[in-house]
């Protein structure tokens, strides 16, 4: 019985720790709302509240960096262009 209730505990605080991570991933979304070039500007405030934290590299940023660099750059195509 002792053995469950530290399992259940120890599981139980892995979960709050797995959650709380997934949270920081997840902060920069709860702040968009849409994934067009309509969220630019609150990227850019979102980097901007970055600033300080940059070198750590949170894990917000790395998510928020990924969404401009979708909305900025263009997919690469595996087609060619006639008369390349």
């Amino acid at each position: 019985m002792v053995i469950d209730a530290v399992l259940t505990e120890l599981g139980s605080t892995k979960m709050q720790d797995r959650l709380s991570e997934l949270q920081e991933w997840l902060a920069p979304m709860k702040k968009i709302q849409s994934f067009d070039e309509e969220c630019l500007p609150e990227l850019v405030t979102l980097l901007k509240g970055y600033n300080d934290e940059a070198l750590d590299l949170p894990k917000g940023l790395a998510v928020t960096l990924r969404i401009m660099a979708h909305l900025a750059v263009q997919p690469k195509s595996n087609y060619k262009l006639e008369g390349t």
